[in-house]
């Protein structure tokens, strides 16, 4: 399911209320065109896979941003390490987080 950035947070909450308790993974993946190209804005796609263990069903959900999104670890804490790593990978500020900081 392909969603804006603004609407994650609510849709991740609503997919935990349904049944999808555990965060299997969350991966970035940068869409940024070369940096020959001046005037270039860092473009990251989000990818969030969720599991429910009660009908083993998966649901992955991607998001496009920029520069900074809010963090899921209040949802799911195993978002944790995944927000620091994408954070120093990629330099994605994760706002509300706990403890961002450079892992690398």
């Amino acid at each position: 399911m392909k969603i804006q950035y603004l609407q994650l947070f609510e849709t991740l909450r609503k997919l935990k209320n349904k049944g999808y308790v555990a965060l299997i993974s969350l991966m970035a993946e940068d869409l940024t065109p070369s940096k020959i190209q001046e005037n270039t804005h860092k473009s990251i796609k989000l990818i969030y896979t969720l599991y429910n263990p009660v009908n083993k069903g998966f649901e992955e959900i991607e998001t496009i941003i920029n520069n900074e999104i809010q963090s899921v670890v209040t949802l799911y804490k195993s978002a944790k390490y995944d927000e620091m790593e994408i954070y120093s990978q990629f330099g994605i500020n994760f706002k509300k987080h706990p403890n961002l900081q450079k892992i690398f």
